[in-house]
Protein backbone atom coordinates (compact mmCIF):
# COMPACT_ATOMS: atom_id res chain seq x y z
CA UNK A 1 0.00 0.00 0.00
CA UNK A 2 1.58 3.33 -1.05
CA UNK A 3 2.46 5.54 1.92
CA UNK A 4 0.82 8.58 0.33
CA UNK A 5 -2.57 6.84 0.39
CA UNK A 6 -2.14 5.85 4.03
CA UNK A 7 -1.14 9.39 4.92
CA UNK A 8 -3.98 10.89 2.89
CA UNK A 9 -6.73 8.89 4.56
CA UNK A 10 -5.42 8.16 8.06
CA UNK A 11 -2.91 10.81 9.14
CA UNK A 12 -5.47 12.94 10.97
CA UNK A 13 -6.23 13.57 14.65
CA UNK A 14 -8.24 10.72 16.21
CA UNK A 15 -11.94 11.17 16.84
CA UNK A 16 -12.67 10.90 20.56
CA UNK A 17 -15.82 9.79 22.31
CA UNK A 18 -16.85 13.42 22.76
CA UNK A 19 -16.93 13.79 18.99
CA UNK A 20 -19.09 10.65 18.77
CA UNK A 21 -21.60 12.22 21.15
CA UNK A 22 -21.47 15.47 19.19
CA UNK A 23 -22.04 13.78 15.81
CA UNK A 24 -24.74 11.29 16.71
CA UNK A 25 -26.43 13.44 19.33
CA UNK A 26 -26.61 16.57 17.17
CA UNK A 27 -27.86 14.77 14.07
CA UNK A 28 -30.40 12.78 16.08
CA UNK A 29 -31.87 15.95 17.58
CA UNK A 30 -32.07 17.60 14.16
CA UNK A 31 -33.73 14.53 12.69
CA UNK A 32 -36.37 14.57 15.41
CA UNK A 33 -37.02 18.31 14.90
CA UNK A 34 -37.09 18.19 11.09
CA UNK A 35 -40.87 18.65 11.01
CA UNK A 36 -40.34 22.16 12.39
CA UNK A 37 -38.35 23.15 9.30
CA UNK A 38 -40.23 21.06 6.74
CA UNK A 39 -43.85 20.74 7.85
CA UNK A 40 -46.08 18.90 8.07
CA UNK A 41 -44.05 15.68 8.44
CA UNK A 42 -40.38 16.65 8.15
CA UNK A 43 -37.73 15.53 5.70
CA UNK A 44 -35.16 13.67 7.77
CA UNK A 45 -34.82 9.90 7.36
CA UNK A 46 -36.71 9.40 10.63
CA UNK A 47 -39.87 10.87 9.09
CA UNK A 48 -39.86 8.41 6.17
CA UNK A 49 -42.85 6.34 7.43
CA UNK A 50 -45.10 9.42 7.75
CA UNK A 51 -43.99 10.93 4.44
CA UNK A 52 -44.60 7.69 2.53
CA UNK A 53 -47.82 6.84 4.38
CA UNK A 54 -49.35 10.18 3.47
CA UNK A 55 -48.27 10.02 -0.17
CA UNK A 56 -50.67 8.76 -2.80
CA UNK A 57 -49.27 5.50 -4.25
CA UNK A 58 -50.14 6.73 -7.74
CA UNK A 59 -47.52 9.46 -7.49
CA UNK A 60 -44.85 7.57 -5.56
CA UNK A 61 -41.75 6.94 -7.69
CA UNK A 62 -38.92 4.78 -6.28
CA UNK A 63 -35.71 6.78 -6.58
CA UNK A 64 -32.47 5.56 -8.12
CA UNK A 65 -31.14 2.45 -6.43
CA UNK A 66 -34.46 1.93 -4.64
CA UNK A 67 -36.06 1.01 -7.96
CA UNK A 68 -34.37 -2.36 -7.70
CA UNK A 69 -36.38 -3.20 -4.59
CA UNK A 70 -39.78 -2.29 -5.99
CA UNK A 71 -42.75 -0.71 -4.29
CA UNK A 72 -42.78 -3.22 -1.41
CA UNK A 73 -39.64 -1.66 0.06
CA UNK A 74 -41.56 1.55 0.75
CA UNK A 75 -44.34 -0.07 2.76
CA UNK A 76 -44.92 2.28 5.69
CA UNK A 77 -45.18 -0.61 8.16
CA UNK A 78 -41.75 -1.86 7.13
CA UNK A 79 -40.39 1.67 7.31
CA UNK A 80 -41.79 2.08 10.83
CA UNK A 81 -40.10 -1.15 11.92
CA UNK A 82 -36.78 -0.05 10.43
CA UNK A 83 -37.12 3.35 12.06
CA UNK A 84 -37.63 1.74 15.46
CA UNK A 85 -34.41 -0.23 15.05
CA UNK A 86 -32.56 2.86 13.82
CA UNK A 87 -33.73 5.02 16.73
CA UNK A 88 -32.65 2.37 19.26
CA UNK A 89 -29.26 1.96 17.56
CA UNK A 90 -28.86 5.74 17.21
CA UNK A 91 -29.35 6.22 20.96
CA UNK A 92 -26.88 3.38 21.55
CA UNK A 93 -24.34 5.20 19.38
CA UNK A 94 -24.79 8.39 21.39
CA UNK A 95 -24.02 6.65 24.67
CA UNK A 96 -21.45 4.33 23.08
CA UNK A 97 -23.15 0.97 23.38
CA UNK A 98 -22.98 -1.97 20.98
CA UNK A 99 -19.70 -1.17 19.25
CA UNK A 100 -19.67 -0.98 15.48
CA UNK A 101 -22.89 -2.99 15.22
CA UNK A 102 -24.99 -0.08 16.45
CA UNK A 103 -23.22 2.27 14.04
CA UNK A 104 -23.79 -0.19 11.17
CA UNK A 105 -27.53 -0.40 11.93
CA UNK A 106 -27.77 3.40 11.91
CA UNK A 107 -25.79 3.64 8.67
CA UNK A 108 -27.85 1.05 6.77
CA UNK A 109 -31.14 2.19 8.28
CA UNK A 110 -30.62 5.86 7.49
CA UNK A 111 -29.58 4.96 3.95
CA UNK A 112 -32.71 2.86 3.47
CA UNK A 113 -35.11 5.35 5.03
CA UNK A 114 -33.67 8.26 3.08
CA UNK A 115 -33.98 6.30 -0.17
CA UNK A 116 -37.56 5.21 0.49
CA UNK A 117 -38.56 8.76 1.37
CA UNK A 118 -37.00 10.15 -1.81
CA UNK A 119 -39.72 8.46 -3.85
CA UNK A 120 -42.35 10.61 -2.16
CA UNK A 121 -40.32 13.75 -1.50
CA UNK A 122 -37.92 14.08 -4.41
CA UNK A 123 -34.36 15.29 -4.12
CA UNK A 124 -33.36 16.01 -0.51
CA UNK A 125 -29.80 17.29 -0.54
CA UNK A 126 -29.46 18.53 3.01
CA UNK A 127 -29.24 15.03 4.51
CA UNK A 128 -26.84 13.64 1.90
CA UNK A 129 -23.55 14.51 3.67
CA UNK A 130 -24.80 13.27 7.09
CA UNK A 131 -25.93 10.05 5.41
CA UNK A 132 -22.48 9.57 3.88
CA UNK A 133 -20.68 10.39 7.15
CA UNK A 134 -22.85 7.95 9.10
CA UNK A 135 -22.04 5.30 6.46
CA UNK A 136 -18.29 5.63 7.13
CA UNK A 137 -18.59 5.79 10.95
CA UNK A 138 -18.92 1.97 11.44
CA UNK A 139 -15.45 1.50 9.92
CA UNK A 140 -13.79 3.11 12.92
CA UNK A 141 -14.01 2.52 16.66
CA UNK A 142 -15.61 5.55 18.31
CA UNK A 143 -16.30 3.91 21.68
CA UNK A 144 -12.78 3.86 23.12
CA UNK A 145 -13.65 6.53 25.68
CA UNK A 146 -16.72 8.23 27.12
CA UNK A 147 -18.82 5.19 26.27
CA UNK A 148 -20.85 2.50 27.95
CA UNK A 149 -18.80 -0.08 26.03
CA UNK A 150 -15.52 1.09 27.60
CA UNK A 151 -17.07 0.97 31.07
CA UNK A 152 -18.55 -2.50 30.58
CA UNK A 153 -15.31 -3.80 29.09
CA UNK A 154 -13.45 -2.63 32.18
CA UNK A 155 -15.84 -4.54 34.43
CA UNK A 156 -16.51 -7.67 32.36
CA UNK A 157 -13.62 -9.47 30.70
CA UNK A 158 -15.85 -11.33 28.24
CA UNK A 159 -17.80 -8.28 27.09
CA UNK A 160 -18.31 -8.83 23.31
CA UNK A 161 -18.23 -5.16 22.27
CA UNK A 162 -15.05 -4.18 24.05
CA UNK A 163 -13.38 -1.23 22.28
CA UNK A 164 -10.34 -2.30 20.30
CA UNK A 165 -11.57 -5.86 19.75
CA UNK A 166 -12.35 -5.39 16.05
CA UNK A 167 -10.33 -4.28 13.02
CA UNK A 168 -8.12 -1.35 13.95
CA UNK A 169 -8.87 1.46 11.50
CA UNK A 170 -7.56 4.85 12.71
CA UNK A 171 -10.53 6.98 13.65
CA UNK A 172 -8.94 9.95 11.89
CA UNK A 173 -10.35 8.41 8.72
CA UNK A 174 -13.75 9.82 9.69
CA UNK A 175 -12.33 13.36 9.64
CA UNK A 176 -10.93 13.02 6.14
CA UNK A 177 -14.10 11.31 4.92
CA UNK A 178 -16.19 14.19 6.27
CA UNK A 179 -13.98 16.71 4.47
CA UNK A 180 -14.27 14.63 1.28
CA UNK A 181 -18.07 14.58 1.35
CA UNK A 182 -18.34 18.25 2.29
CA UNK A 183 -15.91 19.37 -0.41
CA UNK A 184 -17.52 17.10 -2.97
CA UNK A 185 -20.94 18.70 -2.56
CA UNK A 186 -19.39 22.18 -2.75
CA UNK A 187 -17.28 21.43 -5.82
CA UNK A 188 -20.06 19.50 -7.59
CA UNK A 189 -22.40 22.45 -7.06
CA UNK A 190 -19.93 24.81 -8.74
CA UNK A 191 -19.37 22.38 -11.59
CA UNK A 192 -23.14 22.09 -12.15
CA UNK A 193 -23.52 25.87 -12.26
CA UNK A 194 -20.65 26.36 -14.69
CA UNK A 195 -21.76 23.56 -17.02
CA UNK A 196 -25.44 24.49 -16.97
CA UNK A 197 -25.13 28.29 -17.08
CA UNK A 198 -21.48 28.97 -17.88
CA UNK A 199 -19.43 31.86 -16.44
CA UNK A 200 -22.43 34.17 -16.80
CA UNK A 201 -23.81 32.56 -13.63
CA UNK A 202 -21.45 34.87 -11.77
CA UNK A 203 -23.16 38.03 -13.07
CA UNK A 204 -25.47 37.80 -10.04
CA UNK A 205 -28.77 37.78 -11.95
CA UNK A 206 -29.51 34.11 -11.28
CA UNK A 207 -28.90 34.52 -7.57
CA UNK A 208 -30.95 37.70 -7.60
CA UNK A 209 -33.85 35.89 -9.27
CA UNK A 210 -33.92 33.03 -6.75
CA UNK A 211 -33.46 35.32 -3.75
CA UNK A 212 -36.40 37.36 -5.04
CA UNK A 213 -38.82 34.44 -4.81
CA UNK A 214 -41.74 35.24 -2.51
CA UNK A 215 -42.32 33.37 0.76
CA UNK A 216 -38.85 31.83 1.02
CA UNK A 217 -35.89 32.69 3.23
CA UNK A 218 -35.79 33.51 6.93
CA UNK A 219 -34.86 37.18 6.47
CA UNK A 220 -37.19 39.19 4.20
CA UNK A 221 -35.20 42.36 4.98
CA UNK A 222 -31.93 40.84 3.77
CA UNK A 223 -33.66 39.46 0.67
CA UNK A 224 -35.08 42.87 -0.19
CA UNK A 225 -31.70 44.53 0.37
CA UNK A 226 -29.89 42.09 -1.94
CA UNK A 227 -32.49 42.16 -4.73
CA UNK A 228 -32.24 45.95 -4.83
CA UNK A 229 -28.44 45.79 -5.21
CA UNK A 230 -27.25 43.84 -8.27
CA UNK A 231 -23.62 44.50 -7.33
CA UNK A 232 -24.12 42.61 -4.05
CA UNK A 233 -25.63 39.61 -5.83
CA UNK A 234 -22.78 39.70 -8.36
CA UNK A 235 -20.20 39.73 -5.55
CA UNK A 236 -21.90 36.86 -3.73
CA UNK A 237 -22.17 34.81 -6.93
CA UNK A 238 -18.49 35.23 -7.68
CA UNK A 239 -17.51 34.43 -4.10
CA UNK A 240 -19.73 31.33 -4.16
CA UNK A 241 -18.03 29.89 -7.24
CA UNK A 242 -14.59 30.75 -5.87
CA UNK A 243 -15.27 29.01 -2.55
CA UNK A 244 -16.80 25.93 -4.14
CA UNK A 245 -14.04 25.49 -6.72
CA UNK A 246 -11.34 25.94 -4.06
CA UNK A 247 -12.94 23.52 -1.60
CA UNK A 248 -10.91 20.41 -2.64
CA UNK A 249 -7.79 22.15 -1.30
CA UNK A 250 -9.04 21.18 2.16
CA UNK A 251 -8.31 17.53 1.34
CA UNK A 252 -4.61 18.12 0.76
CA UNK A 253 -3.91 21.21 2.86
CA UNK A 254 -5.24 20.77 6.40
CA UNK A 255 -4.46 24.40 7.18
CA UNK A 256 -7.06 25.38 4.59
CA UNK A 257 -9.74 23.01 5.88
CA UNK A 258 -10.84 25.28 8.72
CA UNK A 259 -11.07 28.32 6.44
CA UNK A 260 -13.04 26.48 3.77
CA UNK A 261 -15.41 24.66 6.13
CA UNK A 262 -16.12 27.75 8.24
CA UNK A 263 -16.71 29.75 5.06
CA UNK A 264 -19.04 27.01 3.84
CA UNK A 265 -20.94 27.15 7.15
CA UNK A 266 -21.44 30.91 6.70
CA UNK A 267 -22.46 30.23 3.09
CA UNK A 268 -25.15 27.75 4.21
CA UNK A 269 -26.40 30.19 6.83
CA UNK A 270 -26.82 32.77 4.08
CA UNK A 271 -28.74 30.23 2.00
CA UNK A 272 -31.13 29.69 4.88
CA UNK A 273 -31.67 33.43 5.32
CA UNK A 274 -32.38 34.12 1.65
CA UNK A 275 -33.14 30.94 -0.31
CA UNK A 276 -34.81 28.68 2.31
CA UNK A 277 -32.90 25.33 2.32
CA UNK A 278 -31.66 24.58 5.82
CA UNK A 279 -28.27 22.87 5.56
CA UNK A 280 -27.70 22.63 9.31
CA UNK A 281 -27.39 18.80 9.23
CA UNK A 282 -24.57 19.09 6.68
CA UNK A 283 -23.00 22.06 8.46
CA UNK A 284 -23.12 20.15 11.74
CA UNK A 285 -20.80 17.53 10.26
CA UNK A 286 -18.23 20.16 9.22
CA UNK A 287 -16.91 20.42 12.78
CA UNK A 288 -15.37 16.93 12.44
CA UNK A 289 -13.06 18.29 9.74
CA UNK A 290 -11.71 21.13 11.85
CA UNK A 291 -9.21 19.03 13.79
CA UNK A 292 -5.58 20.02 13.32
CA UNK A 293 -2.43 18.05 13.84
CA UNK A 294 -1.47 14.50 12.97
CA UNK A 295 -2.73 11.14 14.00
CA UNK A 296 0.43 9.36 12.92
CA UNK A 297 0.92 7.07 9.94
CA UNK A 298 -1.42 4.08 10.05
CA UNK A 299 0.06 0.65 10.58
CA UNK A 300 -0.24 -1.31 7.36
CA UNK A 301 -2.71 -4.19 7.65
CA UNK A 302 -5.19 -5.89 5.32
CA UNK A 303 -8.06 -3.95 6.89
CA UNK A 304 -6.28 -0.61 6.57
CA UNK A 305 -5.23 -1.34 3.00
CA UNK A 306 -8.72 -2.37 1.88
CA UNK A 307 -10.22 0.67 3.56
CA UNK A 308 -7.80 3.01 1.82
CA UNK A 309 -8.52 1.41 -1.55
CA UNK A 310 -12.28 1.49 -0.95
CA UNK A 311 -12.26 5.15 0.05
CA UNK A 312 -10.12 6.01 -2.99
CA UNK A 313 -12.56 4.23 -5.30
CA UNK A 314 -15.44 6.07 -3.64
CA UNK A 315 -13.69 9.42 -4.14
CA UNK A 316 -13.12 8.65 -7.82
CA UNK A 317 -16.75 7.55 -8.20
CA UNK A 318 -17.93 10.84 -6.74
CA UNK A 319 -15.75 12.63 -9.27
CA UNK A 320 -17.48 10.71 -12.07
CA UNK A 321 -20.89 11.60 -10.60
CA UNK A 322 -19.99 15.30 -10.63
CA UNK A 323 -18.46 15.36 -14.11
CA UNK A 324 -21.21 13.22 -15.68
CA UNK A 325 -23.85 15.20 -13.78
CA UNK A 326 -25.52 12.10 -12.37
CA UNK A 327 -28.60 12.62 -10.22
CA UNK A 328 -29.46 9.07 -9.19
CA UNK A 329 -30.04 8.24 -5.54
CA UNK A 330 -27.89 7.83 -3.44
CA UNK A 331 -25.65 9.97 -5.65
CA UNK A 332 -26.17 13.61 -6.53
CA UNK A 333 -24.40 16.13 -8.71
CA UNK A 334 -25.91 18.96 -6.60
CA UNK A 335 -27.58 20.82 -9.50
CA UNK A 336 -29.44 23.34 -7.32
CA UNK A 337 -29.81 26.89 -8.63
CA UNK A 338 -27.57 26.01 -11.56
CA UNK A 339 -29.74 27.15 -14.47
CA UNK A 340 -29.28 30.71 -15.65
CA UNK A 341 -32.10 33.10 -14.83
CA UNK A 342 -31.43 36.66 -15.81
CA UNK A 343 -31.70 39.49 -16.00
CA UNK A 344 -34.15 39.12 -13.15
CA UNK A 345 -36.88 41.35 -14.59
CA UNK A 346 -37.13 39.03 -17.62
CA UNK A 347 -38.12 36.05 -15.44
CA UNK A 348 -41.26 36.77 -13.40
CA UNK A 349 -41.85 34.46 -10.45
CA UNK A 350 -45.60 34.10 -11.01
CA UNK A 351 -45.71 33.37 -14.75
CA UNK A 352 -43.75 32.86 -17.96
CA UNK A 353 -43.42 35.64 -20.48
CA UNK A 354 -44.64 33.49 -23.35
CA UNK A 355 -44.13 30.41 -25.55
CA UNK A 356 -40.56 31.39 -26.41
CA UNK A 357 -39.52 31.30 -22.76
CA UNK A 358 -41.42 28.04 -22.31
CA UNK A 359 -39.48 26.47 -25.18
CA UNK A 360 -36.27 27.70 -23.59
CA UNK A 361 -37.20 25.84 -20.41
CA UNK A 362 -37.95 22.68 -22.38
CA UNK A 363 -34.60 22.80 -24.17
CA UNK A 364 -32.86 23.45 -20.86
CA UNK A 365 -34.46 20.40 -19.28
CA UNK A 366 -33.70 18.12 -22.23
CA UNK A 367 -30.02 19.10 -22.25
CA UNK A 368 -29.60 18.80 -18.50
CA UNK A 369 -30.27 15.05 -18.36
CA UNK A 370 -31.71 15.49 -14.85
CA UNK A 371 -34.74 13.52 -13.62
CA UNK A 372 -36.55 16.73 -12.70
CA UNK A 373 -36.35 20.27 -14.07
CA UNK A 374 -34.85 22.47 -11.38
CA UNK A 375 -35.11 26.24 -11.22
CA UNK A 376 -38.86 26.31 -11.89
CA UNK A 377 -41.35 28.34 -9.89
CA UNK A 378 -44.27 26.42 -8.42
CA UNK A 379 -46.76 28.99 -9.77
CA UNK A 380 -45.78 28.44 -13.42
CA UNK A 381 -47.78 25.24 -13.93
CA UNK A 382 -50.81 23.72 -12.22
CA UNK A 383 -53.56 21.13 -12.49
CA UNK A 384 -57.06 22.59 -12.71
CA UNK A 385 -60.46 20.96 -12.31
CA UNK A 386 -63.08 22.67 -14.52
CA UNK A 387 -66.79 21.95 -14.56
CA UNK A 388 -69.82 23.74 -15.96
CA UNK A 389 -70.21 25.77 -12.77
CA UNK A 390 -66.62 26.79 -12.05
CA UNK A 391 -63.00 25.78 -11.73
CA UNK A 392 -60.34 25.28 -9.05
CA UNK A 393 -56.61 24.60 -8.84
CA UNK A 394 -55.83 21.14 -7.51
CA UNK A 395 -53.27 20.81 -4.70
CA UNK A 396 -53.59 17.23 -3.41
CA UNK A 397 -53.30 16.81 0.33
CA UNK A 398 -51.86 13.32 -0.09
CA UNK A 399 -48.79 14.36 -2.11
CA UNK A 400 -45.88 16.31 -0.63
CA UNK A 401 -46.06 19.77 -2.16
CA UNK A 402 -42.41 19.75 -3.23
CA UNK A 403 -42.80 16.43 -5.02
CA UNK A 404 -46.12 17.42 -6.59
CA UNK A 405 -44.59 20.55 -8.09
CA UNK A 406 -41.69 18.60 -9.55
CA UNK A 407 -43.98 16.01 -11.12
CA UNK A 408 -45.92 18.77 -12.87
CA UNK A 409 -42.76 20.64 -13.85
CA UNK A 410 -41.22 17.51 -15.38
CA UNK A 411 -44.31 16.87 -17.51
CA UNK A 412 -44.48 20.53 -18.59
CA UNK A 413 -40.77 20.68 -19.38
CA UNK A 414 -41.10 17.54 -21.48
CA UNK A 415 -44.06 19.09 -23.27
CA UNK A 416 -42.12 22.24 -24.12
CA UNK A 417 -39.03 20.23 -25.09
CA UNK A 418 -40.92 18.45 -27.89
CA UNK A 419 -43.29 21.21 -28.84
CA UNK A 420 -41.98 21.16 -32.41
CA UNK A 421 -42.55 17.41 -32.74
CA UNK A 422 -46.36 17.09 -32.97
CA UNK A 423 -46.14 13.41 -33.85
CA UNK A 424 -44.80 12.70 -30.34
CA UNK A 425 -47.27 12.14 -27.51
CA UNK A 426 -47.51 15.08 -25.15
CA UNK A 427 -46.03 14.34 -21.69
CA UNK A 428 -48.68 16.56 -20.12
CA UNK A 429 -51.52 14.59 -21.69
CA UNK A 430 -49.78 11.32 -20.79
CA UNK A 431 -49.53 12.55 -17.19
CA UNK A 432 -53.26 13.30 -17.09
CA UNK A 433 -54.26 10.02 -18.69
CA UNK A 434 -51.94 7.93 -16.50
CA UNK A 435 -53.62 9.28 -13.37
CA UNK A 436 -57.24 9.41 -14.58
CA UNK A 437 -58.49 7.33 -11.65
CA UNK A 438 -56.69 9.62 -9.22
CA UNK A 439 -58.33 12.75 -10.64
CA UNK A 440 -61.74 11.17 -10.20
CA UNK A 441 -60.93 10.48 -6.54
CA UNK A 442 -60.05 14.14 -6.06
CA UNK A 443 -63.43 15.35 -7.35
CA UNK A 444 -65.84 16.87 -4.86
CA UNK A 445 -69.41 15.46 -4.82
CA UNK A 446 -70.73 18.60 -6.54
CA UNK A 447 -68.15 18.20 -9.30
CA UNK A 448 -69.04 14.55 -9.83
CA UNK A 449 -72.63 15.56 -10.40
CA UNK A 450 -71.76 17.85 -13.31
CA UNK A 451 -72.42 16.69 -16.87
CA UNK A 452 -69.12 18.20 -17.96
CA UNK A 453 -65.90 17.79 -15.96
CA UNK A 454 -62.36 18.34 -17.24
CA UNK A 455 -58.95 18.09 -15.63
CA UNK A 456 -56.57 20.55 -17.28
CA UNK A 457 -52.81 20.95 -17.25
CA UNK A 458 -52.27 24.72 -17.33
CA UNK A 459 -49.26 26.99 -17.71
CA UNK A 460 -49.46 30.60 -16.58
CA UNK A 461 -48.14 33.09 -19.13
CA UNK A 462 -48.40 36.81 -19.73
CA UNK A 463 -51.26 36.29 -22.18
CA UNK A 464 -53.21 34.19 -19.69
CA UNK A 465 -53.40 30.54 -18.73
CA UNK A 466 -52.38 28.27 -21.58
CA UNK A 467 -53.94 24.81 -21.32
CA UNK A 468 -51.26 22.32 -22.37
CA UNK A 469 -53.54 19.28 -22.10
CA UNK A 470 -57.07 18.48 -20.99
CA UNK A 471 -58.84 15.26 -20.11
CA UNK A 472 -62.60 14.71 -19.97
CA UNK A 473 -63.48 12.94 -16.71
CA UNK A 474 -67.08 12.18 -17.63
CA UNK A 475 -67.78 8.43 -17.10
CA UNK A 476 -68.53 7.82 -20.78
CA UNK A 477 -65.66 9.98 -22.10
CA UNK A 478 -62.09 8.93 -22.70
CA UNK A 479 -61.03 11.89 -24.79
CA UNK A 480 -57.94 13.88 -24.02
CA UNK A 481 -56.44 16.73 -25.96
CA UNK A 482 -53.10 18.51 -25.95
CA UNK A 483 -52.00 21.85 -27.40
CA UNK A 484 -48.69 23.44 -28.22
CA UNK A 485 -49.03 25.84 -25.33
CA UNK A 486 -49.50 28.93 -27.47
CA UNK A 487 -53.21 29.25 -26.80
CA UNK A 488 -54.41 31.41 -23.94
CA UNK A 489 -57.23 28.95 -23.34
CA UNK A 490 -58.27 25.47 -24.38
CA UNK A 491 -61.75 25.13 -25.83
CA UNK A 492 -63.29 22.43 -23.70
Amino acid sequence: MPDFLLNFWFDHPPVSGWWRIYLYGGLFLQALLAAWHSPPFGDSPLQAPEVVRHSAPAFYEPAGLMRGFGRWASDSRLLSLVRGLVVAAWIACIIGLGGRWSAAIVALGVLYLHGAMSGALGVNHRWMVPMYVLAVAPLVDLNRDHSVDSWLAAHAAAYPFAPGSGPQIPSGLLRQATILFACYTLFAAAYSKLTQAGPRWMDGETLRFFIGRPKVGASPALKQWLVARPWACRSLSTATIALQLASPLALWRPEYAAIILLSAAAFHFGIWLTLNPNYLPQTWCYALGLGVGSGGVATASPEVGLTAIGMTVLALALGVVAIARIEWWPFTCVPMYGFYRGPAQAWPHDRLLGPRQARQLGTEFRKSGLPYPLGWMESWVAIRIRTGVGQRTLQPADVVKKHWNRLLQRAAAGHFAQIDAPETASPTLAFLERHRAQWVRYLAPAERAQAECWVEFVCRMDAGEAVLAALNLAPDARAGRATGGDDAAFPG
